[in-house]
């Protein structure tokens, strides 16, 4: 079963270009610019936790990127 998240970003530039940029990782199935606190979320999934923190570094090469927090989605019982 794979491992999903959604992640808040916090951006250094224009969040819908951070999104467009996001949008073409590997593992990040989808990406959004906010109005709010947080600029930008990112809903993302990978094949365990390992493979969801290189998702998450992956997103770190995207310019105007400058923070992230992640939640990881509970699956019911």
């Amino acid at each position: 079963m794979k491992i999903s998240a959604y992640v808040f970003v916090e951006c250094s530039q224009d969040p819908a270009e951070v999104a467009r940029g996001l949008s073409k990782v590997e593992g990040v199935v989808s990406a959004h610019a906010l109005f709010g606190p947080m600029d930008l979320i990112a809903y993302i999934e990978a094949e365990d936790l390992a493979g969801l923190d290189d998702v998450i570094a992956r997103m770190y090469s995207i310019p105007g990127l400058k923070s992230t927090d992640t939640r990881i989605v509970r699956r019911p019982a």
